[in-house]
């Protein structure tokens, strides 16, 4: 007869198992929404605001996200041109500077004028009978200096305002103050000399130009009537 019992040859089990190791999950990737691609080739058009790539195998260029979505909304804006009024559009309070006022008279909406002038409130009568005599639009927004205000104050508190309500174009004078307050608010000035304002506006009408056939390709500005 046979034994009945049988001799286990397997090898002995180990008191502590080997940790059974879990599979890496696959490594994170950050996306990145894509703008539309009609606003990227206007982004660029207009701004040419991008940043290298830190590394050189990428691709050559990448949109900076954060100023093109402030250049989106910027573009939501109204757009406006500021503009002084003594020595920038006329002399001696009621003389006009015939080029700019050839120019600015012919703008209409999308774009409005601003009128932004060191002139004190008890001037706004006469200063208003100045306008409408040259037939400027938007006399509505005449914007004098109040009492008490500096006239640096005062222009600089509302260009801020006027940057953050509006897509301002350009900002037009004569002085550094208007300058200052331009910059202060990153809106793109054009100084307007005191010897030759005449020669400025001729020299600044290219420019405006190019503003109108953005804005209103409809109705070019002429530099003469």
């Amino acid at each position: 007869m046979f034994g009945s019992h049988l001799t286990d040859v397997s090898p002995p089990l180990s008191t502590t198992s080997a940790p059974i190791k879990q599979p890496l999950p696959p490594p994170l990737t950050q996306s990145h929404p894509r703008p539309d691609r009609t606003f990227l080739a206007l982004f660029f058009h207009h701004s040419r605001a991008y940043a290298p790539f830190s590394q050189p195998k990428r691709n050559k260029h990448m949109i900076n996200q954060q100023s093109l979505q402030q250049w989106l909304a910027q573009r939501n804006k109204q757009p406006a041109i500021v503009c002084d009024i003594d020595e920038t559009l006329c002399t001696q309070f009621d003389h006009p500077i015939v080029p700019a006022i050839r120019l600015l008279r012919q703008l209409a909406p999308p774009i409005i004028l601003l009128y932004l002038t060191a002139r004190p409130e008890g001037t706004k009568d006469a200063t208003v009978s100045f306008l409408e005599a040259q037939h400027m639009p938007f006399v509505q927004h005449l914007y004098l200096c109040p009492h008490w205000q500096s006239t640096t104050q005062h222009k600089c508190a509302k260009m801020r305002s006027f940057a953050k309500e509006y897509n301002v174009l350009l900002s037009i004078g004569d002085a550094e103050e208007d300058q200052l307050a331009s910059e202060a608010a990153n809106i793109p000035f054009a100084r307007i000399s005191l010897e030759d304002p005449a020669g400025s506006w001729h020299q600044l009408t290219p420019r405006l130009q190019e503003i109108a056939k953005t804005y209103l390709p409809n109705t070019p500005l002429r530099a003469t009537e």
